[in-house]
């Protein structure tokens, strides 16, 4: 029923971008990552998790914040029974799952012009990195002042992420995670453009956001090996001989934990 229905979904947009129908795919697409996020086992709460700086997550699943928790915390709802919290975890799972075969259905029917059919496409999957990172304009120059330690804090991506847009950040890491294997591979130039808003993300202080950024871009190196594993070797790998930050060691091990996971 869900591939009938994401088959049904693409002929739809495809009908709508021959008609020049434009705000169906956009809304389409913007409630696809939406059901993409509803499964909080893959899309962690930032509310929740904030307050976790240090260790490796992936390596600490006891630590790490479990759905039920993530879900409790969020509504308030603390007695509930057992049963309709996992049923409401079922039914995330199955709207993640429908969601990701949709994806799947575009790009199979539009290729390489899935971003240029859907514009709005990209800054509904990417927005939350592109804000965060993006709005601070010189990526590069964050990047070498969290290598030596001396990034002023009221200016630090993780200010941003804190006040505004953790929950974004993890959302789009998510949208991507589920969304880059079904790209085509004319479209990889794009995601190329992430990379250095993603190692950012390796080197946030707050820890759901590294493990994040690790799952998302272990998913990308297995997807486009050449390109990703060479930024990881050339610009990621040299932060575990950083002697003074804790969280950009233990981000760059969380990717490498990830890749050993996925690739």
């Amino acid at each position: 029923m869900q591939n009938r229905s994401a088959v049904a979904v693409a002929s739809f947009v495809s009908f709508c971008i021959q008609h020049n129908i434009t705000q169906p795919p956009d809304k389409i697409v913007k409630n696809l990552c939406t059901f993409l996020c509803q499964d909080v086992e893959q899309t962690p709460t930032f509310a929740y998790s904030r307050k976790m700086t240090e260790g490796i997550l992936s390596f600490q699943s006891s630590t790490a914040p479990s759905s039920t928790k993530a879900s409790k915390d969020a509504n308030g709802d603390v007695d509930r029974p057992d049963a309709e919290k996992g049923q409401e975890l079922r039914k995330a799972r199955l709207a993640r799952r429908g969601a990701c075969q949709a994806f799947e259905q575009l790009s199979a029917k539009f290729g390489d012009r899935l971003l240029e059919v859907i514009p709005n496409m990209w800054p509904s999957m990417a927005g939350g990195l592109l804000s965060a990172f993006k709005s601070s304009t010189h990526v590069l120059f964050f990047i070498w002042v969290y290598a030596h330690s001396c990034l002023d804090s009221s200016q630090a991506p993780d200010t941003l992420i804190e006040k505004q847009f953790g929950q974004d950040v993890i959302d789009s890491l998510s949208v991507l995670e589920a969304v880059v294997p079904t790209f085509h591979e004319g479209l990889r130039p794009m995601l190329q453009d992430l990379f250095p808003m993603m190692e950012l993300a390796l080197l946030s202080r707050f820890a759901i956001v590294r493990q994040a950024a690790a799952r998302c871009f272990a998913i990308i190196c297995d997807v486009m090996t050449p390109e990703a594993m060479r930024y990881v070797v050339e610009k990621v790998i040299p932060f575990l001989q950083d002697p003074l930050v804790l969280t950009n060691r233990q981000g760059t091990i969380e990717l490498i934990y990830r890749l050993f996971f996925y690739c």
